[in-house]
């Protein structure tokens, strides 16, 4: 894989592959690397704040002390180390998703290769109502006035159309 890279997003580098896009530069970034971070850790931040990019938890959903304890601990994990994978292998008489290297079987649900779980239980369980709310009221509704703004209303599943399209 070759790296595309983008002189305006300093260390924010990416590669692709036909299965995977993996942000960042070193393979220290996909395995094993907490309590250790990344030595780039500390640029993509650098690199997020500088170019505008929120990263979710904002601080404004910190409504009490537990929900800012929460969010805390997520927003220091970021940037997530996350490998991806829906093929099942054998470890240990044990079936897990994961992902083959030449240097082992990178397990997907396992926290010491990969931060998944840390990103699903943040995205799945921790914020589900919230990304519901804000795909009703925002995302929804968004798509809802393009559509009312084409011209072809849609309500309850029928189409409406104007007094012209109508039949005497």
């Amino acid at each position: 894989m070759e790296p595309a890279l983008d002189p305006r997003l300093g260390a924010l580098t990416f590669w692709r592959s036909q299965r995977s896009q993996i942000l960042g530069g070193q393979s220290s970034l996909l395995c094993g690397r907490r309590p250790h971070l990344s030595p780039l850790d500390p640029q993509i931040t650098a690199d997020l704040l500088s170019n505008g990019i929120d990263v979710y938890p904002q601080k404004e959903f910190d409504e009490d002390s537990e929900d800012r304890l929460v969010n805390e601990k997520f927003r220091e994990m970021i940037p997530f180390a996350v490998v991806g994978s829906d093929h099942e292998y054998q470890v240990n008489g044990k079936r897990i998703l994961g992902r083959k290297t030449k240097w082992g079987t990178i397990e997907v649900e396992n926290t010491t290769h990969c931060e998944f779980a840390y990103l699903r239980d943040l995205l799945i369980r921790t914020h589900m109502q919230n990304i519901k709310d804000i795909t009703s009221s925002i995302h929804f509704e968004a798509y809802r006035v393009k559509r009312l703004h084409e011209g072809n209303a849609v309500s309850n599943g029928v189409e409406e159309k104007g007094p012209e399209a109508q039949e005497m």
